[in-house]
């Protein structure tokens, strides 16, 4: 059970990470 829960942070915790990504390389794009 906790072994889902823990993967299931995980994979948000990558989907937080890769849309800041992609926020940051849009601001980047539209300034520079």
């Amino acid at each position: 059970m906790s072994i889902l829960v823990l993967e299931f942070f995980t994979s948000l915790d990558m989907i937080l990470i890769w849309a800041t990504d992609v926020e940051l390389n849009i601001c980047y794009k539209l300034f520079c």
